[in-house]
């Protein structure tokens, strides 16, 4: 009994210093011994009707007395019985709407899980119309990529080309050439759900299935050697916004992305490996402020695509120049324009 208790304490202690100190993930050393602390108390309080009872049977001296003491020994064993199935009838009442009502419909878990990604894949088991898709996410790392290339791969649907995007920057408008269908809406930002989709076709977990309803660019203002074209450019100087709309012409030039765990491990690099710069020039070339990031998964994107992001820079005179650019974040280096130029100035009053 001293061992089990020592065992639970011991469980018990990284809750003390652990952050959130109530996390069940670091206290799970304690949780199985809980409930052999409570085995424990209910065989001692048998094992003490036992011997209450051998105690009375041995003082008795009459057939009265032997039948009362049975009766007495019955009523021993019988009790702990009777509480242990009372404790087990208590918890299960408890725990059980918790594992498979309360819990699972809780956003964490379903993130933990990845349970929005196995709903969609089972949509799309039921639509094979629908081969290439956009998805929003928040893109922090490849996990959500892989669960549902896994839960798709499960539902018979390999064939699916889902390309991934954080709806707090941008938004696809096309998929090779049509027009995007999306699972829009998780997480929820209206900052292209209003704008661009029409009516939902269908809900799904925390996504809506929709049909993007905005008119795409046509022709292109320049392209970069990896095959990535800005095809048009939309700014506001009063709200400092600053809309890109890019096109995929062929297959995306990539460097080798590796899965790296997060945190990475020391000295290895865990980022991306390809961003929009955005940065804003006064009169003379000097830097102002800039706005970088790509909001889309560079792995999952098709020729054809095409996709819009926003930039915030702080507000700015009609004079300014807009210098626009792509580069490896790992290190800086710029890629290049078909012509050689590292960026693309351009008016910011356009």
């Amino acid at each position: 009994f001293v061992f089990i208790l020592g065992w639970w304490f011991t469980g018990l202690i990284p809750g003390f210093i652990s952050v959130p100190p109530a996390s069940l993930g670091h206290t799970i050393i304690s949780q199985p011994v809980t409930y052999l602390v409570l085995a424990v108390s209910f065989q001692l309080l048998a094992v003490r009707g036992r011997r209450s009872a051998v105690s009375g049977q041995r003082s008795v001296r009459d057939a009265v007395r032997v039948r009362s003491t049975n009766s007495y020994q019955l009523s021993a064993n019988s009790l702990p019985a009777a509480l242990g199935l009372v404790l087990i009838a208590l918890l299960a009442s408890r725990d059980l709407p918790d594992y498979f009502v309360t819990w699972p419909n809780q956003g964490q878990t379903r993130f933990l899980f990845h349970a929005e990604q196995v709903a969609v894949a089972e949509v799309l088991a039921d639509r094979p119309e629908l081969t290439d898709i956009a998805i929003a996410g928040l893109l922090s790392g490849p996990w959500d990529r892989l669960a549902l290339a896994t839960a798709l791969a499960d539902a018979g649907r390999p064939d699916v080309r889902p390309r991934w995007y954080n709806p707090q920057r941008a938004v696809l408008l096309a998929l090779a050439g049509e027009p995007a269908g999306a699972f829009h809406g998780y997480p929820n930002v209206a900052r292209y759900d209003d704008a661009f989709f029409g009516a939902p076709l269908a809900q799904v977990g925390g996504y809506q299935l929709g049909q993007i309803e905005t008119a795409v660019p046509a022709g292109e203002l320049a392209c970069f050697v990896n095959n990535l074209c800005l095809v048009a450019v939309a700014a506001d100087p009063a709200t400092g916004l600053v809309e890109l709309t890019w096109r995929l012409r062929a297959e995306l030039v990539l460097p080798p992305i590796p899965i790296v765990s997060k945190p990475p491990p020391p000295d290895v690099y865990g980022g991306p490996r390809l961003a929009v710069f955005a940065q804003l020039l006064d009169e003379n070339g000097a830097f102002l402020r800039g706005d970088d990031g790509l909001w889309v998964d560079p792995v999952t994107l098709q020729p054809g695509d095409v996709f819009q992001q926003v930039h915030q820079l702080e507000n700015f005179a009609g004079g300014a120049t807009l210098n626009i650019g792509l580069y490896d974040p790992m290190d800086g280096q710029r890629i290049l324009l078909d012509d050689g130029r590292d960026a693309l100035p351009l008016p910011a009053n356009q």
